[in-house]
């Protein structure tokens, strides 16, 4: 440092930092960065200068000016690496919370540039619990930049004097990020005798590990008491789930139904062919209760050879399991309605039909001219018990259509069923005609031209308001 340079010359020329010019503000920057560079004495210097400096201007400048000052300030600070009179200052702009969040972030991030002392080591560790996410993720990352003997040994041997929740997550997660494999025995210690938020935060650390024995003390909570920690758990499984899946087979066999039943599911997930045998051999040998189990772990994939299977269990000896197997079916949605259509159209068991319409009940979209069409042609291949129930059907989505095109449609349509054989079917087909305006039902007859002595005869009382 030139001799004219000291506590009141660097005072002096910091003060060009609120200089109207932006040029002139960075090139103050530089010159004293560049006059200072080596310098043990003029770094302290300067950083008790622009100490004085903050607290001065803070007052005394308009906020333009103060923000000028205060920004360059910040930046000189973070270039003088190797002093720590600026790292104290840097950490005191952290942790002033009068400050502008921005103006903190940037100061945090200034920090970064600074290595490693105890000291610094404790004052990143407050940070980890700082209301602005930012600045304990930035902490977090620069703790974890030290070496481990330095930050995560310390955090362990430290843990139980922590007791604010977000310093136990990032010290959590800084642990896993350091020592991975190392951390796998203070988890295990820690696991299962913390309270619920601490074991979230273990779990989700763990997850940050990538390896098979972090994953089996996750799936090892499979089953908590608590909804949230099961919920985490079953989502870290869902991303992870081929190596997941051979700890999870374990819950396969608890006592408790939901366990078990949330386990046949990730296993069928999983499309492992042990497993994916395992459970359908017991859907279709096992207990009722064991082959409604087994099709509910069937319902979050949607695979062919799946689909075509629970199609299979509409033919089970066992009522609560065809409804349980429509029910998932059903669950697929618009998905399964050409694979239902064309399972219809082929299936000479009266049975199957039953509960493919009841599917298509569930998935409908009584606005789709398609599925009006498709469900009208499935009503030209039935018999008359399965007419009266595509008919209940129709009377559903006529209760809740709401597009002009679908309800002249569904006019037509059951205009066109006046003519069937059965008398029952004509009989039901217009009492549904009943529940349209009157001036709908005669402009789409219109349309139609000539109609046949049974359409006339139907329609007469609809039109004429004389239905009973």
């Amino acid at each position: 440092m030139t001799p004219e340079m000291n506590k009141n010359s660097v005072f002096e020329i910091i003060e060009k930092f609120s200089d109207a010019n932006w040029n002139v503000r960075k090139q103050t920057a530089a010159e004293l960065i560049s006059a200072i560079a080596g310098s043990e004495e003029g770094a302290r210097e300067a950083a008790f200068a622009i100490a004085d400096k903050l607290v001065l201007s803070r007052t005394s400048r308009s906020e333009a000016e103060f923000k000028n000052i205060l920004y360059w300030s910040i930046k000189t600070l973070g270039a003088l690496v190797d002093s720590p009179n600026a790292r104290d200052i840097l950490v005191s702009v952290v942790n002033d919370r009068d400050y502008k969040e921005k103006y903190r972030e940037i100061a945090m991030n200034e920090l970064t540039h600074f290595g490693y002392c105890e000291s610094f080591r404790n004052e990143l560790i407050g940070f980890l619990c700082d209301a602005n996410w930012k600045i304990r993720q930035t902490a977090a990352r620069l703790l974890e930049s030290f070496t481990d003997n330095e930050v995560a040994d310390y955090l362990i041997s430290e843990f139980y004097s922590f007791t604010n929740d977000d310093l136990i997550y990032w010290v959590l997660q800084i642990i896993a990020h350091q020592q991975k494999e190392r951390s796998l025995k203070f988890f295990g210690s820690i696991l299962f005798s913390s309270p619920t938020n601490t074991k979230l935060y273990v779990i989700l650390a763990l997850s940050e590990i990538d390896l098979d024995d972090a994953f089996k003390l996750i799936v090892d909570c499979f089953d908590d008491s608590s909804y949230m920690i099961r919920t985490q758990v079953h989502q870290i499984i869902d991303k992870n789930l081929k190596r997941c899946a051979r700890f999870v087979h374990d819950f396969a066999f608890s006592t408790d139904f939901r366990t078990r039943c949330e386990a046949f599911k990730f296993l069928v997930k999983s499309m492992d062919p042990q497993y994916y045998g395992m459970i359908t051999q017991m859907v279709t040998s096992g207990s009722t209760e064991n082959r409604v189990l087994g099709l509910l772990s069937f319902g979050d994939t949607f695979e062919a050879a799946i689909i075509e299977f629970i199609y299979q269990r509409f033919s089970d000896d066992s009522w609560y399991v065809r409804n349980f197997a429509a029910t998932i079916m059903s669950g697929h949605g618009q998905a399964v309605w050409q694979y239902l259509y064309g399972k219809y159209e082929s299936e000479p068991n009266e049975n199957n039909r039953y509960w493919i319409l009841i599917c298509i009940k569930n998935i409908i979209n009584p606005d789709s001219e398609k599925h009006i069409s498709d469900i009208f042609e499935l009503f030209g291949m039935s018999k008359k018990n399965e007419k009266l129930q595509i008919l209940s059907i129709i009377s559903s989505i006529i209760n809740k259509s709401e597009s002009v095109s679908a309800r002249n449609k569904l006019i037509v349509s059951l205009v066109e069923s006046l003519n069937d054989k059965k008398w029952l079917v004509r009989k039901e087909a217009s009492t549904l005609l009943e529940k349209f305006d009157r001036q709908m039902i005669m402009a789409n007859v219109k349309a139609m031209g000539a109609l046949s002595p049974d359409q006339s005869y139907w329609l007469k009382p609809v039109i004429s308001g004389q239905a009973s």
